[in-house]
């Protein structure tokens, strides 16, 4: 038991802290993109987490997408993207995970932590009047992509996912971060599993064959964080021949294959060169956020999915 909680510390040093994006940057809201949004909030455990509905023009009639964010920051991160599935035609939901941005929580925890957060917020959805009879559907980055498949588990009632550079095996992407584990494959498990019970061992894969419902992952070819041989590699090799599953390796893309390749490549430097996100950044650098424009080609492939 002692060895579990070790293995534990270890695992989520790089998650214990709070995930409340930089300080210098700037979040959009839906009112620099011109749409409607609602807060609301529901418990996850004792922590409050909020979030809010984005909608446009007429909202009862409209299908719903749940989209999970990323490591770092909230969902405001993603506000571009929510904006563009609003506009495409759906009612978006969205929040913030434990630990992070509006909601409570002392750090973000590792990532099983947020398939409760997830499975709160379904007991929550299936209680809303203006989300009964409609269909269902959801989208997320990177853990947010995690996140996204685990919304196929039984109960959720979404019928088609998609996870851009998401995670698929917690073990292989803790391996990825200490190779020491690799050695040690079943301490690994027994630690995520004593600590999370079956969300700590949960492989996507798996999930995506129980379901069997339409699934499209996207991924970049120089991703530093998801590397394909973890990701498009594995998926490739179990549904390659499924016409359920449909995946993109976008090429000379990275963790953010969701962005144009000049917003990757600005956001690279921004992170290394500039070192934005640490203490020791230029305050007097101004950001170009106009550079950071999405693939519309891939966002267009996004709601395409949806709706076919």
């Amino acid at each position: 038991m002692i060895l579990d909680a070790l293995i534990l510390r270890l695992i989520q040093k790089s998650s214990a802290e709070r995930c409340d994006g930089a300080p210098q940057a700037f979040y959009f809201t839906e009112k620099d993109y011109g749409i409607s949004a609602e807060p609301f909030s529901f418990y996850s455990g004792k922590n409050l987490l909020r979030g809010k509905k984005y909608f446009d023009t007429d909202a009862s009639k409209q299908d719903i997408i749940v989209f999970f964010h990323g490591h770092g920051a909230g969902h405001s991160a993603y506000m571009q993207e929510i904006a563009y599935l609003v506009k495409a035609g759906f009612i978006v939901f969205s929040y913030d995970s434990t630990g992070c941005m509006m909601s409570e929580g002392k750090d973000a925890d590792f990532l099983p932590r947020g398939l409760y957060d997830q499975k709160a917020f379904f007991e929550y959805l299936d209680q809303r009047e203006d989300a009964k009879g409609k269909r269902r559907y959801a989208v997320g980055h990177s853990r947010g992509g995690f996140m996204a498949l685990g919304a196929l588990q039984e109960g959720y009632r979404v019928e088609k996912v998609v996870s851009i550079s998401g995670f698929m095996d917690l073990q292989r992407l803790v391996c990825s971060r200490e190779p020491f584990f690799s050695k040690a494959p079943r301490l690994l498990y027994k630690a995520l599993k004593r600590g999370y019970g079956d969300y700590g061992v949960i492989n996507m894969l798996d999930v995506i064959e129980k379901a069997k419902k339409p699934v499209y992952c996207i991924f970049g070819e120089n991703d530093p964080v998801v590397s394909p041989k973890d990701s498009y590699e594995l998926l490739k090799e179990r549904f390659g021949s499924c016409d359920y599953v449909k995946m993109t390796l976008k090429k000379n893309a990275m963790h953010n294959p969701y962005w144009s390749l000049r917003a990757e490549e600005y956001f690279y430097r921004l992170n290394v060169k500039e070192k934005y996100f640490s203490k020791e950044f230029d305050n007097s650098y101004v950001v170009d956020y106009r550079k950071l424009d999405d693939d519309l080609e891939i966002m267009k492939s996004i709601v395409d999915f949806i709706n076919c």
